[in-house]
């Protein structure tokens, strides 16, 4: 659970997608001849001052996920060229404000660039909006779009599950001390440890191997949550007022028959056309096995008698 900190959810929805699929395919062409793959708007209030917009504009041209800005002023430069008039220009800009595209840089009272993004990756997008809020701490500006949305919302998807995760082993482990009343905290505490061991076990899967963290495969640490006590509370209910160990032999050839069943619904998911859910299929065949040799191995193992030569 230590570990746990240095889960950083990201995701790319290009990715989603083998590397043969058209519309990846199509994603990677425009990056590769473009430059970029998306873009964003970076709005401006009408109460940001000139030397502000500059600053930003300049900061947000520099981040790595940020091929280039395009502004209103840049167009008008380019369509202009060489006119020196101030009336040729100004009947240049009123023409261009004619034209649908020009609503692209205005929305009521907000001014826009449009950003080019050489990414959709989901940590970097983020990474990016932030680093536009550090800028504007009043809200003179701030950075939108779809994809700047679909990373806010991916990025709630990790503060969500580590604050239910982390109320809900409490609740399990109330439940289980409640049911136990009357067991001896040693054989109370062995059956705690021994249900949150599979979702401990998921997060150090998760950390050491590396695997990219997104809105499908985090449902592994939520089912594994959900899993966490279930075994446990048949074993106390079946143990008929003697010790757990004999709620542990009544019970077991049903928590393994339980597990099997989760086991091969886990293995369809392998078979899927999108590369996130077949990572969360392997997810969950290691969380199945993970629960069960929580509750069955390492239980028994903590409540059987030990010998005095340690064996």
């Amino acid at each position: 659970f230590l570990l746990g900190g240095k889960i950083t959810l990201q995701q790319d929805p290009a990715r989603m997608f083998d590397a043969n699929h058209p519309l990846r395919q199509a994603q990677e062409y425009l990056r590769d001849s473009r430059g970029w793959m998306a873009t964003a708007d970076l709005a401006f209030e009408e109460a940001a001052s000139p030397g502000l917009r500059d600053r930003v504009r300049a900061v947000v041209s520099r981040d790595p996920a940020v091929e280039r800005l395009l502004s209103e002023e840049q167009i008008m430069e380019w369509v202009r060229g060489e006119v020196v008039s101030t009336l040729a220009r100004d009947l240049v800009r009123r023409d261009f404000e004619t034209t649908a595209f020009s609503e692209r840089f205005r929305s009521g009272s907000l001014d826009r660039d449009i950003v080019y993004l050489r990414t959709t990756n989901t940590r970097e997008l983020a990474a990016l909006r932030s680093e536009v809020e550090t800028l504007c701490p009043a809200n003179e500006c701030f950075i939108g779009g779809p994809m700047i949305a679909f990373a806010d919302y991916s990025q709630a998807f990790l503060r969500t599950l580590f604050s239910s995760l982390a109320l809900s082993l409490f609740l399990v482990s109330g439940l289980l001390v409640w049911l136990g009343w009357g067991l001896p905290w040693k054989v109370l505490g062995a059956a705690i440890l021994s249900s949150i061991w599979g979702p401990a076990f998921v997060l150090l899967v998760i950390v050491l191997s590396g695997i990219e963290v997104n809105s499908v495969t985090c449902i592994v640490a939520a089912m594994a949550d959900g899993l966490a006590g279930d075994n446990a509370i048949q074993f106390i209910l079946g143990r008929r007022k003697s010790a757990l160990l004999r709620g542990v032999d009544r019970m077991g050839g049903a928590s393994v028959m339980t597990s099997l069943m989760s086991f091969g619904c886990g293995c369809f998911l392998l078979f899927s056309y999108f590369e996130p859910t077949r990572d969360l299929g392997w997810l969950l065949l290691v969380a199945v096995a993970a629960i069960l040799a929580g509750d069955l191995f390492l239980l028994r193992g903590l409540l059987e008698p030990r010998h005095e030569d340690g064996v």
